[in-house]
């Protein structure tokens, strides 16, 4: 019971932690999406002056105009996916009393500081795993088990030769 209660709460932790990632990638994606807007608008603008200068045929500033409203599009979807990881984050919040809450409406996600691993620490981390870690060993013993299953059907595709004889 221990160790199921364990991996509830490690499963909990898991959870809690995609969705932070992402509403950081959702949150890192806007950014990307508003600047993409703000260039598509410069653009238009340009293409617009351009044509109407007679140096650029008009078809070429619609073309920049379809861009912008795409990525106008493009961030309004993002908007809203952003606001569902939001929410979803918001799932694993509560305060003191042990009543859920929410972010509030402010927050942006911050890159932790990843801290330096060096290899050693790196090759002690990872044997630990996989020698203690229940699913790594299921894993290998699955491998384990299709590999020799493997070996089994080469074998089986090998031609049979059967001889027979009389004596003379």
């Amino acid at each position: 019971a221990e160790a199921d209660r364990v991996k509830l709460i490690n499963e909990v932790w898991l959870d809690a932690q995609k969705a932070y990632w992402n509403w950081y990638f959702s949150y890192q994606q806007q950014l990307l999406i508003e600047e993409g807007v703000a260039l598509a608008q410069t653009r238009f603008q340009g293409i617009s002056r351009r044509a109407l200068l007679g140096d650029q045929a008009p078809i070429d500033s619609v073309e920049a105009q379809i861009t912008v409203q795409d990525r106008l599009v493009q961030m309004q979807q993002q908007v809203v996916e952003q606001q569902n990881n939001f929410l979803l984050l918001s799932n694993y919040l509560w305060n003191k009393d042990n009543q859920p809450a929410e972010l509030p409406a402010y927050a942006v996600p911050q890159r932790p500081a990843m801290p330096v691993v060096d290899s050693t620490e790196f090759f002690r981390l990872r044997d630990l795993a996989s020698n203690q870690h229940p699913t790594l060993i299921k894993l290998d013993a699955k491998v384990r088990q299709l590999s020799i299953e493997e070996r089994y059907r080469r074998e089986m595709l090998k031609p049979t030769l059967n001889v027979s004889g009389y004596l003379l």
